[in-house]
């Protein structure tokens, strides 16, 4: 009995234990109305997409991180209740299902009058300016009137790209569906410069390992960041408010400190304080690991050498037609990878479809599917179709791994132990995918940046020569079309009695003869009404006498 009795005891202190582990922080702080509420929605629908590191975002293992998702978790922790992320494809889209109310709360956004229309924001969590990217080779951009008259990327409906519009008119905007893809048309020299929050860009610069570009210049601008809930749900807003306001300075700079390089608030004597410690460490550091980064930098000039080198070859290929540039184009991608097999698929944003292009020669030896698949809708594809859905490249280098994205592949399908995909842009859209596998060490950021900018500068080459195909195409029609045209000119020799004509032999033949072999023309016949009189002139009389025209 007293064992019972103990373990009674036990069970029931778990059991509280629990129950206040479970309880939020703030349950002391909320109103009762407020807990209901609460209690009402337990579970919120959280929109995210992939072109914001300091918003937040869902990584290639499924996972959500960043800034935004450290935030989030602290607010889950204190409400009690739960937020699921909900992968979007844009900023765009986001704001249309706030706006619709398929979502229901977005973290760390700007308030803009706009967007009050159907969103309702908490107070500000963090604030961040906005920096001048530019290449390093660049020194005439200094400030942002430096800008005027020249071409700069932004995020498309940004708070930063509204503001740009409306404040600086001259500047002319190149918007672009996230920040990879808007410092990528810095990198290549597509736009002048890119302007975004300084936290996204710095993450960016380092994750896409573009080492040719500078933070150039702050602007004015700087954003007030904090939580968007839909319109109907105002009740949420004080509620946030409080549990906004319970987060500690402690929390706050844990957090910005693990994302952030600078934030606002800091005058330079304390970025000098901060950073010059930073400097002698990572100056100390470098000399240690010289050897080390010395190699890499050699691997990144032959790499960048290889791209360069297999887009020679692609340009000087004698390709039979289009299809045939893309095969070849493909094995020069797995070859600059190092990887084994690889496929091409072109895409119709339109229909929201894939036809497959390539395949690699050596992907056909390990394939025994009968009837290969070659068209497929986007909502039916698996990881492979993120490329599309996320607008940016998917790495995964455990591909036999459990992974929440994955639908598997048919049987008798070549295996993929690592594999790459890589999306193809002409403008803002997708026009196909690209993607290699199996390569014996790991894929990395360099080989994202390889793959990708020799895709790029491939498929310019290939628009190159479909429109000197089309070109060729129409000069052969148009010389097909003339070839057939039979034309009549110069002087004909006519008898001036029968009309009779001599052809350049000096035989004559009659005039319908000659003009239907060197024309097209084709005659009927009939009677003038002088030669009716001529030859018939009591069928003439009759006719007249009658008043009715004579007919052939």
């Amino acid at each position: 009995m007293q064992r019972i009795r103990i373990m009674s005891i036990l069970l029931i202190f778990s059991f509280a234990c629990l129950l206040l582990a479970q309880s939020p922080e703030m349950d002391k702080s909320l109103s009762p109305s407020e807990k209901e509420w609460l209690k009402k929605h337990p579970t919120m629908r959280l929109g995210v997409d992939s072109s914001s590191y300091f918003r937040g975002m869902i990584d290639d293992k499924g996972n959500y991180s960043g800034l935004g998702a450290d935030y989030v978790r602290i607010l889950e922790k204190k409400l009690g209740v739960s937020f699921k992320p909900e992968l979007v494809p844009t900023w765009s889209e986001i704001l249309e299902k706030a706006r619709s109310k398929d979502i229901d709360v977005i973290p760390i956004v700007a308030r803009t009058p706009e967007r009050e229309d159907f969103l309702n924001f908490s107070e500000t969590i963090v604030e961040m300016p906005n920096v001048i990217i530019t290449g390093k080779s660049r020194s005439d951009i200094k400030n942002i009137n430096d800008l005027e008259g020249k071409t700069v990327s932004v995020n498309k409906d940004y708070v930063i790209h509204e503001w740009l519009a409306k404040n600086h008119p001259k500047i002319v905007l190149r918007p672009k569906t996230d920040t990879e893809q808007g410092l990528k048309a810095v990198a290549v020299g597509e736009v002048d410069a890119y302007i975004g929050d300084l936290a996204t860009a710095v993450y960016a610069i380092n994750h896409l390992y573009l080492s040719n570009l500078k933070i150039a210049a702050d602007t004015p601008f700087v954003v007030k960041w904090g939580i968007a809930v839909r319109k109907d749900w105002s009740e949420f807003i004080p509620i946030l408010n409080k549990a906004i306001l319970t987060i500690s300075p402690e929390e706050h700079t844990s957090i910005r400190n693990k994302w952030t390089t600078f934030y606002s608030g800091v005058d330079i004597k304390m970025i000098l304080l901060a950073v010059i410690p930073v400097i002698i460490v990572f100056i100390l550091g470098t000399l240690m690991i010289a050897n080390i980064r010395l190699k890499k930098e050699i691997e990144q000039k032959k790499l960048s050498e290889a791209r360069l080198e297999s887009l020679l070859k692609i340009s000087h290929y004698k390709a039979t037609g289009i299809q045939d540039l893309l095969d070849f184009a493909l094995e020069e991608a797995i070859s600059l990878t190092k990887s084994k097999i690889g496929y091409i698929y072109l895409y119709n944003e339109e229909k929201k479809e894939f036809i497959l292009n390539s395949w690699s020669k050596d992907v056909m030896k390990e394939c025994t599917i009968t009837n290969p698949q070659t068209v497929y809708q986007l909502e039916k594809t698996g990881i492979w179709g993120e490329a599309v859905r996320q607008r940016k490249p998917i790495l995964m280098n455990d591909f036999l791994s459990p992974h929440p994205l994955k639908k598997g592949y048919p049987e008798g399908h070549a295996k993929l132990f690592k594999y790459l995909t890589v999306p193809v842009y002409v403008e803002d859209k997708i026009v196909a995918v690209a993607a290699v596998a199996n390569k014996e060490t790991d894929y990395d950021q360099s080989d994202i940046r390889q793959l990708s900018l020799l895709m790029d500068s491939v498929w310019k080459y290939v628009e190159r020569k479909e429109a000197e195909a089309e070109r060729e195409r129409l000069i052969k029609d148009l010389q097909k079309a003339l070839s057939e045209v039979k034309v009549l000119s110069g002087l004909l020799p006519i008898c001036a009695k029968c009309k009779k004509i001599r052809d350049d032999k000096g035989y004559w033949a009659i005039l319908e003869s000659y003009f239907m072999k060197h024309t097209d023309t084709k005659f009927s016949h009939g009677i003038c009404p002088d030669c009716m009189k001529s030859l018939y002139p009591e069928l003439a009389r009759s006719m007249e006498s009658q008043k009715s025209p004579p007919e052939n």
